[in-house]
């Protein structure tokens, strides 16, 4: 079978990979793998408490605090309280909406497949132990899927200009 284009999610990890700088703690490649752990430690967690495992409430949680913290990390690592310019700011918007997007469909389909299959023992919160982590597992969504959009839409060269200023 032959490709008609060049395969560029291959072409972005090989950018990332070619220059170091982007394999630091607030690089777009470290990014992407942290928020990814997250959101993997946040499923973990809301599958725990939909088993009645009290530990999963902390699990969604702390994913939750962890991207949050890891998001103002990189903003003050890369910009300080400088304000964005314009391409940041298209950025951060485009960024913002692929998080909001994700989360708000992920959670539609959740509720369409709840309205059929309730019957047949898909899990729904019960009480407010419950609906607790499924909150924070959603804002938590959010906040990971942005960052991780927002570290795939960062140039591999953005690390050199920052430090060229």
């Amino acid at each position: 079978m032959m490709a008609y284009g060049k395969n560029e999610t291959a072409e972005r990890i090989r950018q990332l990979l070619k220059r170091p700088r982007n394999l630091a703690l607030t690089g777009p490649l470290m990014s992407i793998i942290v928020n990814a752990f997250l959101v993997l430690v946040a499923i973990a967690g809301l599958v725990a408490v939909a088993n009645g495992v009290k530990a999963g409430q902390q699990l969604v949680f702390a994913a939750m605090v962890w991207s949050t913290t890891h998001t103002l990390i990189v903003r003050a690592k890369h910009g300080g309280n400088e304000p964005l310019d314009e391409r940041e700011r298209a950025l951060a918007t485009e960024a913002a909406a692929v998080g909001g997007y994700t989360t708000s469909l992920l959670a539609a389909i959740w509720c369409l497949l709840l309205g059929i299959f309730a019957d047949y023992g898909m899990w729904f919160p019960q009480s407010a132990k419950e609906w607790l982590p499924l909150g924070y597992f959603m804002i938590g969504l959010m906040t990971q899927t942005t960052n991780i959009a927002t570290a795939w839409r960062t140039p591999p060269y953005a690390a050199e200009l920052l430090d060229e200023e």
